[in-house]
């Protein structure tokens, strides 16, 4: 409230305008702005007292935002005039494209300019000359004052008072009543309570944490950009089909497409999006211009075996109960909170004014910002065409990573056109260049696989560098010369156990320079190492290990009474080694040929049970070299791994230090969660 000497002069906000303000204040890059190709006679000085009648007509057009010392927010202050931003430009000699070009350039100058909210006039025309039959008219406002179905009414107004028709019968309603009838409903109806549990049910937090492939850390400013989703004319009829046979209707079909897309980026369940409703719920809004459309939470619970089919009619009835109580809002930002919705979508209609008093106008470009996001797909139709854009922020997301994502779009609504029954985690998202990517560059035969296992490597660089040191854990530190001495011991202990080609042991502990020896060992004794990481759930330790069987576990003594319960005998690395120093420190050879297995890593299990996947020492050798190949260490070069044993991203370092005679670095998990000590380190 104001202190008592000091009022607030024009109207209060309505409940879209100030969750706008708080979430983005006057950033220019909240707008709606639409450049429209207006053809036949027409008359400047008469489409400019047409915009002056329009605004006169409509409040919003001509208010400002004032806002005093003591508030967070502004009032709405209707200026008396009818004053408007009006331009006229000539680009007749703009070149041999019509004018595109520079239409183009015209339109995202006028997308960077910054409103000032607090002076106006707030309402921009620009007026192109192109020849003497057609016109191109870019008009403009701040996302306050309109959403995407005001600029369609804005420009079916002026065309009919450039044609000199009659007034409407009644007079429109005004926004500011709309705002104060919104408030009210907030603060006094009975309903606004049950509308508050009904929100807060539909799991908005933590969206902002999944990071998209190729996402920035740390956001800049906020940045939206527009590139256009490839969606040719034969896939946009094919979607249409499918709407009308009945599976759900075209909004769902695509806001389906886009949850199953995002699905596929981010590999999370339940997937909520903010849905842009246009809030014109009731009659008497159909006409009204401002700012009613609002983004609200709709998700199908979009999982990777559930059928395409059945995520858009889960989505269809999202949409449906979210729209019964849209007029409620969805609430503002939580304090700190960026964006409500980083992913977001909206599907917007441009009727066909037809020709009016000999002037036809027909939708170019159109801009319409209402709502931080990281990604938004915005879907319109207009002249009986389907077309779609993918709206990035370009301080999150690079323009390459936005531009393969739209075309992964593409890609996905072209599959589910033709398998509309599989599973989303089934249809098809890669790019042709990603596909080549993965299908012939990366098994690219010319690539040389390593002649020799890893562990092979390892020998001969011990044999060259028996006193560099092998790898390094806080402060102890093995040469070559001990590791391998130290691994050949536990392979003959191992073999001793029955452990040859095809068997496998597991290995229970963390990163550490036991972990290293257990591996090294593991290889050398022939056998097959499961990593297990302490940090698992016992019950997802107990699936593994009754998944792989291990003839032996390997462990410390720190975690071998932490283990589940099972058949396999138990070897510490540390308490037991004085009975595996007693074997022999040479090489034991290796009895494994290159197509055995050389460690069996288990999936997360995010999408079912944990599954084994079985690497042969020759795979693992493929890529050691190739990784080789691409980074070229110095020699005696230092690694470091920050990744557990139970993953192979730990051998991008652990190997290919081990195969070229480079110091291993150890990160301890304790360290690793400590940023000061990491950085010391």
């Amino acid at each position: 409230m104001p202190p008592p000497d000091q009022t607030s002069t024009g109207f209060e906000l309505s409940p879209q305008q100030r969750r706008l303000w708080l979430a983005a204040g006057s950033a220019g890059a909240f707008c709606a702005q639409a450049a429209f190709l207006l053809a036949g006679e027409l008359s400047p000085a008469r489409l400019r007292q047409a915009a002056e009648r329009v605004a006169a007509r409509h409040e919003i057009l001509r208010t400002r935002f004032e806002r005093a010392s003591w508030s967070k927010v502004p009032s709405q202050v209707v200026a008396a005039g009818a004053a408007l931003e009006w331009r006229e430009i000539d680009l007749r000699d703009a070149g041999g494209d019509g004018g595109g070009e520079a239409l183009d350039r015209l339109f995202e100058e006028s997308l960077g300019r910054p409103f000032q909210l607090d002076r106006g006039p707030l309402l921009a025309l620009t007026l192109a000359r192109l020849s003497p039959q057609r016109h191109a008219l870019l008009v403009r406002l701040p996302a306050l004052c309109a959403d995407e179905r005001s600029l369609a009414g804005l420009l079916a107004e002026l065309l009919r008072e450039h044609a000199g028709g009659p007034p409407p019968p009644e007079e429109p309603l005004q926004y500011a009543d709309f705002a104060a009838w919104q408030n009210e409903i907030l603060a006094e109806d009975a309903n606004a309570e049950l509308a508050r549990a009904f929100w807060a049910k539909r799991g908005l937090a933590g969206l902002a944490a999944l990071a998209l492939p190729g996402e920035r850390r740390t956001a800049g400013e906020f940045a939206p950009r527009a590139l256009r989703v490839p969606l040719d004319p034969a896939l946009a009829a094919k979607l249409e089909g499918l709407a009308a046979r009945g599976p759900a209707p075209l909004p769902a079909l695509l806001l389906a497409a886009w949850e199953a897309l995002l699905w596929h980026s981010v590999r999370e369940e339940g997937i909520v999006t903010g849905r842009l409703f246009d809030g014109r719920k009731y009659g008497d809004l159909e006409s009204a211009l401002g700012l009613f459309a609002r983004p609200l939470p709709v998700a199908g619970g979009c999982r990777g075996d559930l059928p395409f089919r059945e995520l858009a009619q889960r989505l269809r009835e999202a949409e449906k109960e979210a729209g019964e109580w849209q007029e409620y809002g969805a609430g503002d930002a939580a304090p700190g909170e960026a964006e409500r919705f980083p992913f977001a979508f909206e599907l917007a209609g441009w009727p066909d004014p037809g020709e009016v008093g000999g002037l036809s106008a027909t939708l170019l470009r159109r801009f319409v910002c209402l709502e931080r996001y990281k990604v938004k797909l915005s879907c319109f139709q207009a002249a009986g065409a389907l077309g779609a854009e993918l709206h990035f922020d370009a301080g999150r997301l690079p323009p390459a990573e936005a531009a393969r994502l739209a075309q992964r779009l593409a890609r996905l609504l072209a599959s589910a056109v033709e398998r509309p029954d599989a599973p989303v985690g089934d249809l098809d998202a890669a790019t042709a260049a990603e596909r080549h990517q993965l299908l012939v560059e990366l098994n690219d035969a010319r690539l040389p696989a390593a002649p020799e296992p890893v562990h092979r490597l390892f020998e001969r660089r011990a044999q060259e560098t028996p006193r560099a040191i092998a790898v390094v854990c806080e402060e102890a530190r093995l040469t070559y010369s001990e590791l391998d001495e130290r691994a050949n011991r536990l392979a003959r202990h191992l073999r001793r156990r029955g452990v040859g080609p095809e068997v496998a042991v597991a290995l229970y502990c963390e990163r550490s320079l036991e972990g290293i020896v257990g591996l090294l060992g593991v290889m050398k004794a022939g056998g097959a190492y499961v990593a297990l990481d302490p940090a698992f759930p016992r019950e997802r330790l107990a699936a593994m290990l009754d998944d792989a069987r291990p003839a032996v576990l390997l462990t410390t003594a720190r975690w071998a009474a932490e283990l589940p319960a099972q058949a396999a005998p138990v070897i510490r690395l540390d308490a037991d080694w004085e009975e595996i120093a007693g074997e022999s420190g040479e090489s034991p050879g290796s009895p494994a040929p290159p197509e055995a297995l050389a460690y069996v890593l288990f999936t997360s299990g995010s999408t079912g049970r944990p599954k084994g996947v079985a690497v042969e020492h020759r795979q693992l050798a493929s890529y050691v070299a190739a990784v080789l190949e691409r980074l070229a260490p110095p020699p005696g070069a230092s690694f470091a791994t920050l990744s557990t044993l139970a993953a192979d991203l730990g051998h991008t370092m652990v190997f290919p230090a081990l195969c070229t005679g480079g110091c291993l670095h150890v990160v301890t998990a304790e360290r690793a969660l400590e940023p000061e000590a990491l950085a010391e380190y």
